[in-house]
């Protein structure tokens, strides 16, 4: 796996099938992965494949990055969660299987929550590292990162004729002669709806302190001070999440007693108020495991 410089232009020679996948969360890493996987058969004799993989985080994309707070989990249990194929997908070419997420926890001696319990966005993050590691290592195709976001698309004007594309990436890097270009960049930054103008701009007028919707590992929150009222609109997996990181993320500390658990105060924490149209926490129905559960593929490094 070779990562780019910005005087790559990534031009593919004679005998090459060029993709560009921009985006290299679990989305694209699963395209990378029956590319990979189906290369040999759909290629005709001579040709091989190469994959520029285009994210500022290859491997993980923004949302999974592995650095994130251990507070932040999924709302999938491990057992339930891979980025492989195994003979219960129905699809067209050859099957890869590999590990869970849970199993591939327990081999490599991380920390994890257990098989049926969810684990940290950071956990997965690590994870998908390890499998675009994992699918590199057993591919003859050229894979090459780049560390870098894609800010235009357009016509390859060496090779228009042909159809190909190229990419211009925000470091300079121009990847042209390409023949396919598969956008998974996943959740976008968006603009803020009327809603949430309307209140930005009370908040202003007010000095008051207002976060919109987004990632909540990107939040800014240092702002909010101990003792500070603080107003939490929803109560789905975000609301959870930035609750956590106010509470636990303050040093509080949850003590398991016989009735329950009790929450210890560091002093930090501001005063959370939280509601929602229903005013109840929003919980997706869970459906029940059908699939049993197996050791799979022992990872390596």
């Amino acid at each position: 796996m070779s990562t780019s410089a910005p005087t790559d232009a990534g031009s593919p020679g004679d005998g090459w099938w060029t993709v560009c996948i921009v985006g290299s969360g679990p989305r694209g890493l699963s395209v990378l992965e029956r590319l990979a996987a189906n290369a040999d058969e759909l290629l005709p004799a001579g040709v091989r494949l190469r994959v520029h993989l285009v994210d500022p985080r290859p491997g993980t994309g923004q949302v999974w990055r592995s650095d994130q707070s251990e507070l932040l989990l999924m709302n999938t249990v491990a057992s339930q969660v891979t980025l492989f194929t195994d003979d219960s997908v129905t699809m067209d070419g050859p099957v890869r299987p590999g590990p869970s997420l849970a199993a591939w926890a327990a081999a490599a001696g991380e920390e994890g929550p257990g098989p049926d319990a969810y684990p940290t966005r950071a956990l997965y993050g690590r994870y998908l590292e390890w499998v675009l590691r994992s699918v590199v290592r057993r591919t003859p195709a050229d894979v090459r990162t780049h560390a870098a976001r894609a800010v235009r698309l357009d016509a390859d004007p060496d090779a228009c004729a042909a159809g190909r594309d190229r990419v211009t990436l925000d470091d300079g890097t121009v990847l042209s002669g390409l023949d396919a270009v598969v956008l998974a960049q996943g959740h976008l930054p968006v603009s803020p709806t009327p809603a949430e103008a309307a209140f930005a701009r009370f908040a202003a007028r007010r000095g008051l302190f207002y976060l919109p919707p987004g990632n909540p590992a990107e939040a800014g929150l240092d702002g909010i001070g101990a003792g500070e009222p603080v107003l939490l609109r929803g109560l789905g997996l975000n609301f959870f999440d930035h609750m956590s990181l106010l509470t636990e993320g303050r040093g509080g500390v949850f003590e398991a007693k016989d009735a329950g658990l009790v929450y210890h105060r560091s002093g930090r924490e501001p005063v959370l108020y939280a509601g929602s149209r229903r005013g109840v926490p929003y919980q997706a129905p869970r459906g029940r495991t059908r699939r049993a559960r197996t050791a799979g593929t022992s990872p390596s490094s």
